[in-house]
């Protein structure tokens, strides 16, 4: 009796935990069936810029995008408030809405620190002709361009550049 007892709760207990076939197949299709159309057409975009200072002021070139299904968990609110120059990427729509901007530390401006000969640790702003950042912002069916401008310490602002996606 006791033999029929173990081989009935062990069976049970089998059967319990083996998962099957039709299971696996019902949960791929429910996950893929409460994606909302919005999620299907939401990207991630990351791009990579290069910026030059020459004679006549600033170019801005876009080196790379590069987009990937998905969507931000967070948007972007800075944290920090520059008080010396930075960059600003907005990305805009065809009448040049503004849907998110994304402040950026000046990328031509690099903080070096280093320890002296007299051993005191000592900081230095070292200023670059040429530097590469990169954004990382949502990408919609809207989004039509990147505009880059650089704000000065007077908070005056360059237009650099207005890119198409």
């Amino acid at each position: 009796m006791k033999l029929k007892h173990s081989i009935y709760f062990i069976s049970i207990l089998l059967l319990g935990c083996k998962p099957t076939v039709t299971d696996r197949d019902n949960s791929d299709s429910d996950i893929s069936s409460n994606k909302t159309a919005s999620e299907k057409t939401n990207f991630i975009a990351n791009a990579s810029f290069s910026i030059k200072k020459n004679n006549s002021g600033y170019t801005v070139q876009l080196v790379k995008l590069q987009k990937q299904p998905g969507r931000l968990k967070t948007p972007h609110t800075s944290k920090k408030t520059f008080s010396k120059k930075h960059i600003l990427c907005s990305v805009l729509d065809n009448n040049n809405t503004i849907l998110e901007s994304i402040a950026l530390p000046d990328p031509l401006l690099r903080e070096v620190e280093y320890v002296d000969d007299t051993n005191q640790f000592v900081k230095q702003t070292i200023a670059l002709d040429s530097a590469t950042f990169s954004a990382r912002f949502s990408f919609t069916k809207a989004s039509k361009f990147v505009r880059i401008q650089y704000i000065l310490e007077n908070l005056d602002t360059l237009q650099l550049k207005k890119i198409k996606l």
